[in-house]
């Protein structure tokens, strides 16, 4: 899809016309435009708030009926008959290795076999509406594990923790995809599964007026309770911040109380220790050390120290210093992406900042937080942020945006925080700052190996001229990260 096509697609769409897309493989190009159409489809409705949800539960059925025609092909690959009982349990396993787990490099051509997977995008008067269906006519065992899913009531608290099956894979599952449309409002009465003599179809109505829910969880106030708790920045360093945006501010006035605080002195002068900073004197003292940095690169500094130094007062140091790692590689990646030199600071400090908001979480204990960082560890990024929004009722982004609007950040700090993971969401004059942070986080989840190329805004990458290089892309993260760990010292 070009930005043409999409564009006479949404003309369509607009017209309540029936807009129907095949796929021709199980990588088709239309993944990377999901997020964006949808993005686009739910604001011009005044339902933005629901482009997560809408994007996760498309992405995951399309998988699944993707999956359920790779399974076919599969078994008659093995000649094997997919509606024996026997061949079924016991190659399930084997068909879970060799094609689920090596899904990126498993190529279906759609177009050339018997089979055909579609979906349909419709408005109407009353819903906007997500259909997919394929020409799959599921066995018995199939259908049993999806209708045992489909059955649990709406009212219940669906505890998928205990309850997901992943013999298969599936991705989310049907539980989590349940929670997600209960949660948002929607409805499971607007979902539904339908098994056809020749088909299976997958249904999602989004009604056009449903309001966004008010999510005033337990787990929410308790982390909005911790913000509010959480201790502010010492005395000194908040003087320290202020007068460092004041131009009148007598240099010696600033040097005499950073010498207070040993733990800073040593920060500024390792700092300015480094190969960033030309200087004769390799053994710069306080005074030298900040007319080499500049009073900006101090502020920066400074928020960073008295952040790093309220959680570490609350978090355990190896908890802190893994955070603390991704952070500092998160903010070199983003400096290094940004175009702009005088935008290069605060795309830093945003990157170091950018996971204030799940130290909160991480804070607290309780049990439910613990499960959903263990669940969450074999999960895509976007389902980590879904899984919080889920179950907390509010992501780490929007927690630290909180904690920063208390702490008195800048505001394009606030800003890049709040939206660092919502690259289309954004106002257009603040894409020079939030795409570097996101672009540099998606680089941070894949050498976790907690994301794919695939999930990557295509604008983003287009922003950056990645876009259908994904060698050149992966090259570029190896590349940063040997620049980065060849300087890092925690």
């Amino acid at each position: 899809m070009e930005d043409i096509k999409i564009q006479e697609f949404f003309n369509f769409f607009w017209e309540k016309k029936k807009i129907r897309y095949y796929f021709k493989s199980n990588h088709d190009n239309i993944i990377h435009y999901l997020h964006a159409i949808f993005h686009r489809i739910l604001a011009e409705l005044d339902l933005s708030f629901l482009t997560e949800t809408i994007y996760v539960i498309a992405v995951e059925l399309i998988s699944n009926f993707q999956k359920a025609v790779a399974k076919r092909i599969f078994f008659a690959e093995q000649q094997l008959d997919i509606n024996n009982y026997h061949d079924y349990v016991s190659n399930i396993g084997k068909f879970k290795s060799l094609v689920l787990d090596q899904w990126d490099k498993y190529p279906i051509d759609l177009e050339k076999s018997a089979y055909r997977i579609y979906f349909d995008l419709i408005l109407s008067n009353e819903y906007f509406i997500f259909y997919i269906e394929n020409n799959v006519k599921v066995t018995i065992f199939e259908k049993e594990r999806i209708e045992k899913r489909l059955l649990v009531d709406e009212t219940q608290y669906i505890d998928f923790y205990n309850d997901l099956d992943f013999s298969e894979g599936g991705g989310l599952g049907l539980f989590l995809i349940k929670s997600l449309i209960v949660n948002s409002g929607i409805g499971l009465k607007n979902f539904k599964i339908e098994f056809r003599q020749d088909s299976t179809i997958g249904i999602l109505r989004v009604p056009l007026k449903l309001n966004k829910p008010s999510i005033e969880t337990y787990l929410r106030k308790l982390i909005l309770n911790k913000v509010d708790t959480l201790p502010s920045y010492p005395d000194h360093l908040q003087e320290l911040i202020k007068k460092c945006d004041d131009g009148e501010v007598a240099f010696d006035y600033i040097v005499n109380k950073i010498i207070r605080d040993p733990g800073l002195t040593s920060q500024i002068i390792r700092l300015a220790s480094s190969a960033g900073y030309i200087t004769r004197n390799k053994n710069p003292d306080l005074k030298l050390s900040i007319s080499l940095i500049g009073l900006r690169q101090l502020k920066h500094l400074l928020m960073i120290y008295a952040t790093k130094n309220v959680f570490s007062k609350i978090i355990e140091k190896k908890q802190l210093e893994e955070i603390w790692f991704e952070s500092n590689r998160i903010a070199y990646f983003s400096q290094r992406l940004q175009k702009l030199p005088e935008l290069k600071e605060i795309n830093f400090i945003i990157g170091i900042l950018n996971l204030i908001g799940k130290l909160v979480i991480y804070s607290l204990d309780n049990k439910e937080i613990q499960r959903i960082r263990v669940l969450s560890k074999n999960r895509a990024t976007y389902s980590d942020l879904m899984l919080e929004e889920l179950e907390i009722g509010i992501t780490y982004p929007e927690v630290g945006a909180v904690l920063a609007e208390l702490w008195k950040f800048p505001d394009n700090v606030i800003y890049g925080i709040r939206y660092q993971m919502k690259p289309l969401q954004i106002s257009e004059d603040k894409i020079p700052i939030v795409y570097p942070v996101y672009l540099a986080k998606c680089m941070n989840e894949i050498l976790c190996n907690r994301l794919s190329y695939d999930f990557i805004e295509y604008r983003v990458l287009k922003y950056f001229d990645l876009w259908d290089r994904k060698d050149e892309f992966l090259k570029l993260c190896e590349t940063y990260d040997q620049e980065f760990r060849s300087i890092y010292v925690l």
